[in-house]
């Protein structure tokens, strides 16, 4: 275990070391927030925990490679298989799928242009620009993670046909994984309770970004042992227009 704690500093190890419960920690750019995390993870491991007991959640699917490349290092390739590491979207995407028996689609980011194009053209009389589209998409996100809805007729009309859209052709957004997902497992006490079973151990980089849905998501999972540990700096949130709450 030592090998691992001398590559710290006297804040990052204490991180690392205290396990019981929820924790947050908040550091600034260039202290090291990920590598806590990633020895955080390490330490777990060391200490006996089975890799798939452990879910790291990221923003990104490259930084989640990384991170486990990162781990299989410190600890052993053999010792890190069954981590389950990324984005929350596609870790509530693969908890939907496994739980649900709907088969339900995912509207890629083409027919999600082509759809949010068409409503344009229909609510506005002009067909968008590339960056109107990218924003409009932004827009619906926030307004289903945070329930923050423009006062416009037109916007909210053009919302309810985009989502009578997704549900005649059995589609989900990125936003519906986690809201389908968290509706599923309140509906379920048996299901949750197992997937609380799976998963002891949960940890979160850049948590400033996280939505408040998200967070419930998270809560739901970790139950009353909340071992939860989170690692975030609110000076460096940039998911705001997508609804994040610091």
């Amino acid at each position: 275990m030592e090998d691992i704690l001398d590559n710290l500093n006297e804040s990052q190890r204490t991180a690392v070391e205290w396990c019981d419960g929820p924790q947050l920690v908040i550091a600034g750019a260039g202290s090291g927030k990920t590598r806590v995390l990633t020895y955080k993870i390490a330490y777990l491991l060391r200490k006996g925990l089975a890799p798939w007991n452990i879910l790291a959640l990221t923003f990104t699917n490259k930084a989640a490679r990384e991170m486990k490349e990162r781990i299989a290092n410190l600890v052993g390739t053999d010792r890190a298989r069954g981590l389950h590491m990324g984005t929350f979207h596609s870790v509530f995407r693969s908890i939907l799928k496994a739980s649900s028996v709907q088969r339900m689609s995912i509207l890629d980011n083409s027919r999600s242009r082509t759809l949010l194009s068409s409503l344009v053209e229909r609510y506005y009389g002009r067909l968008p620009q590339s960056e109107e589209l990218t924003d409009l998409s932004a827009l619906i996100a926030k307004a289903k993670a945070a329930g923050e809805i423009p006062d416009q007729k037109r916007f909210q009309r053009l919302l309810e046909d985009y989502e009578t859209y997704l549900k005649e052709n059995s589609l989900l957004d990125f936003e519906d994984m986690i809201g389908r997902c968290l509706k599923l497992l309140r509906r379920n006490p048996e299901l949750l309770s197992s997937w609380q079973k799976r998963y002891r151990y949960f940890l979160i980089d850049e948590f400033q970004d996280i939505n408040r849905e998200q967070f419930e998501g998270i809560q739901l999972l970790a139950g009353a042992a909340a071992n939860l540990f989170v690692v975030g700096d609110d000076d460096q949130s940039i998911y705001r227009f997508r609804g994040a709450d610091v």
